[in-house]
């Protein structure tokens, strides 16, 4: 379930600006719309990228976030062919957001750098053949791969 500032836990909510940075702040960005989803990945590029066994993350249309800094960018070929651009903090290395070409009008916010994560609250477990033994997936709500929208 996605929750705004003021209505948590009670579905999508409207007129959202979400804030977050890097943590020494040289990068930082805005978002003013409803997250389409957001979700716990464990694939195995997530992984490597969060340093951790999974990395939560929110897609919102690109047009409505606003950028500072420069980011540095990595790319990537996913396993489904598609090339991932992810970027994060070439001075303190916190991950920030990624986008793929296939979508490209679509951006992948990282919750960890938001200034408040708690706004937002995780839908499903994607890519959960790709998570650890003994990585505790609590949400009932499990694809072993990336989700199809209906």
């Amino acid at each position: 379930m996605l929750a705004g500032p003021r209505k948590r836990n009670t579905g999508m909510t409207t007129n959202i600006k979400f804030e977050g940075q890097c943590k020494c702040g040289d990068n930082t960005w805005t978002c003013s719309a409803t997250p389409e989803m957001a979700a716990i990945c464990h694939c195995r590029d997530c992984q490597y990228s969060s340093g951790g066994t999974n990395q939560a993350e929110f897609l919102v249309p690109l047009s409505s976030v606003k950028m500072t800094g420069k980011p540095s960018s990595y790319v990537a070929t996913s396993d489904a062919g598609n090339q991932v651009t992810r970027q994060f903090c070439g001075n303190c290395g916190s991950p920030l957001y990624s986008f793929a070409d296939n979508h490209a009008d679509k951006l992948v916010i990282k919750m960890g750098s938001m200034n408040n994560p708690n706004e937002i609250v995780p839908q499903f477990h994607m890519f959960t053949e790709s998570a650890t033994s003994w990585d505790v997936i609590v949400s009932g709500l499990r694809f072993p791969g990336n989700p199809t929208p209906a």
